[in-house]
């Protein structure tokens, strides 16, 4: 069946990957540099992966709890893109972080508080501050007046 777990996760990275190398051809030159550096090479590699999971399509007995592992998954993913889009990545990457830390990895509050301290410092202090790169600020920033 074609909605398998994997199939269906390589098909959205590579939906994602060619909208990615697509959006950039309307970029100006020195703009789309960055998005093809990433994007074609994610293109490539998600086409491969889909070829060999398509290949690999062998009937096999399904863990039962495996289905409730995906949908996690994709809910975890579903949320990290959501809260990115609406609230930037400088805000809601260490929160969405330290979410999953806690809630799906059950790990201590030190190591939750550390990953989401050295999360915002990576995305703050490092490309917002040190390098002067302004990250997506998310839709939520822009339609505030301040």
């Amino acid at each position: 069946m074609i909605f398998e777990g994997r199939i269906v996760v390589s098909l959205i990275m590579l939906a994602l990957f060619a909208g990615m190398v697509g959006y950039a051809f309307t970029f100006p030159a020195d703009a789309r540099f960055l998005p093809w550096v990433i994007g074609i090479p994610g293109l490539l590699f998600c086409i491969g992966q889909l070829i060999i999971e398509l290949r690999n399509r062998t009937p096999e007995q399904r863990d039962p709890g495996e289905r409730r592992r995906e949908l996690k998954m994709f809910a975890w993913f579903v949320a990290f893109i959501g809260a990115i889009l609406l609230f930037g990545f400088v805000y809601a990457g260490p929160v969405l972080v330290a979410a999953y830390l806690y809630f799906d990895w059950h790990e201590r509050p030190l190591v939750v508080v550390l990953s989401a301290v050295v999360a915002f410092a990576v995305l703050f202090g490092i490309f917002e501050w040190a390098l002067e790169l302004r990250l997506f600020g998310g839709f939520l920033d822009r339609m505030l007046p301040f």
